[in-house]
């Protein structure tokens, strides 16, 4: 159900979208601009993935199903990678099992991604190489085994020539290569494991003012990747998905659907780093928290162990100067007892010493 125009108000007012902002977006995109193109290649009617790929491929039995705009995958170690455009081919193949000779049937899922790129930079080799192993990455199960990856394809469509060799189509594909004693290439056969990288050249450099009946097909596609206005372009499968987009209410409603979902999306990760911040701050207060309480426990038990030294030193002290009194009590027992010639019992009675510590002093005579 198309949504009225007081809906679509509310919803924009609600999100901070304008609608004035959407026309004004679809009014200047070209299938260039990344988010047009991955929304015109969702038109299952016409199905521009599917066209888009059987030209580049020139394989016109290629199915395209499932296509996905803005496709989003998360590697392993976090990283949130966002596909203009991925679709699938469903291949059966038949196998014969040698011994048996029996058939056996099983369905395939062969990968693409249509990647388009308005900056050189952005169709970076190590980008391609990264994709297409997140691909691979997403592609294969925790059961299956290394043999079970399917081929797969990631093409970056681009607005200039990015490696500057005049050509339209760059194959990027591994190869085996052998040399012989003095390192010489005497061998090469492809590597077959089924990932498969293409670039391609749309600038038409040369070609861009010719006449559509100059153009091959393909070149014809490209030249509709930078047009604006719907009428301009030649190819139907894709001039009727811009036309959709730019020219009718429903077109209208489902790109403002759209950019409802992507501030929606941006709202959510925001609160999840948000989120994430707020966590790595009370972890942090936690651990300072921490920290401050051994610091305070090391420094009580600092203070403990000063003061038992304190009182361990006054105790020594004291025990040094009782056994400095001690010392100097019985060397006059001794010298009363020479001089006088009397017993040690005498000598500390002469000497008022207590009784009771008659017999310490004794023991130390």
């Amino acid at each position: 159900m198309t949504k009225s125009n007081e809906e679509l108000d509310k919803a924009m007012i609600k999100s901070g979208l304008k609608r004035e902002e959407v026309i004004l977006f679809l009014k200047n995109s070209s299938l260039f601009t990344d988010k047009f193109f991955s929304l015109c290649l969702k038109n299952k009617d016409f199905n521009p993935m599917q066209y888009l790929i059987r030209l580049l491929l020139n394989n016109d039995k290629i199915v395209i199903t499932n296509v996905v705009g803005q496709y989003q995958i998360t590697s392993s170690g976090g990283k949130i990678t966002v596909f203009d455009a991925y679709g699938e081919e469903i291949k059966t193949i038949e196998t014969i099992d040698p011994k048996t000779q029996q058939k056996t049937t099983e369905e395939i899922k062969i990968r693409y991604n249509i990647e388009i790129q308005r900056v050189s930079a952005g169709a970076d080799p190590k980008r391609a190489r990264f994709y297409s192993a997140t691909f691979d990455a997403e592609n294969l199960g925790k059961k299956q085994d290394y043999k079970d990856l399917t081929e797969s394809y990631i093409i970056f469509i681009t607005e200039h020539d990015v490696f500057k060799k005049g050509q339209t189509i760059y194959y990027v594909d591994r190869y085996i290569e052998w040399k012989d004693k003095e390192g010489k290439v005497i061998g090469r056969e492809p590597f077959n494991d089924g990932a498969h990288i293409i670039y391609v050249n749309a600038s038409l450099k040369g070609k861009k003012n010719l006449p559509k009946e100059k153009l091959t097909e393909l070149e014809r596609a490209l030249h509709d990747l930078h047009c604006i206005d719907y009428r301009d372009m030649y190819c139907e499968e894709l001039r009727e998905p811009v036309k959709y987009l730019k020219e009718t209410k429903e077109g209208e409603t489902f790109m403002l659907d759209f950019f409802e979902q992507e501030i929606q999306k941006a709202k959510e990760e925001t609160m999840k780093e948000m989120e994430a911040k707020i966590k790595e701050i009370e972890k942090a207060r936690k651990a300072e928290e921490k920290a401050r309480k051994a610091e305070e426990k090391a420094r009580k038990a600092e203070e403990k162990a000063r003061k038992q030294a304190e009182k361990q030193a006054k105790q020594a002290q004291k025990q040094g100067k009782l056994e400095g009194m001690a010392e100097a009590v019985i060397n006059n027992i001794r010298s009363l007892m020479e001089t006088m010639n009397i017993t040690a019992e005498n000598a500390m009675n002469a000497l008022k010493i207590p009784q009771e510590k008659h017999e310490f002093y004794l023991a130390q005579l």
